[in-house]
């Protein structure tokens, strides 16, 4: 636990960081300083707030799967949206508000799912 951080939290020192840390892209190999994954979006305003207050640079990721690995770096703050699946649908207005973590695949079958097509 570092203070000030929430959601889930890995450090250099969890044995789940070098699995957590990779990319699709297994050229480029980084370390960053940590990774949250938050629950909420008061997560992710604590993580920024640290980051800021420790002069660190943020990464945001939603899937992991950017081919030049723009969604890590050295000694950066990682926050790692895929958590994030809240849904909203308005059938009658014709609008879908989505969370940041979905994958296109998710997101594909939840909004075909209702009946809408998915672009």
């Amino acid at each position: 636990m570092i203070n000030g951080l929430t959601g889930l939290v890995i450090t250099k020192y969890d044995k789940e960081y070098n699995i957590v840390r990779r990319t699709a892209n297994f050229y480029f190999s980084y370390y960053p300083a940590v990774i949250v994954y938050p629950r909420d979006i008061s997560d992710v305003v604590n993580a920024i707030n640290w980051s800021r207050k420790n002069g660190l640079n943020i990464r945001c990721r939603s899937g992991g799967h950017n081919y030049e690995a723009f969604s890590v770096a050295d000694d950066a703050v990682v926050i790692d949206v895929s958590n994030l699946l809240d849904f909203e649908i308005d059938t009658k207005r014709g609008y879908i508000r989505i969370g940041s973590g979905y994958t296109q695949e998710q997101l594909h079958f939840k909004v075909t799912e209702y009946g809408f097509a998915f672009v």
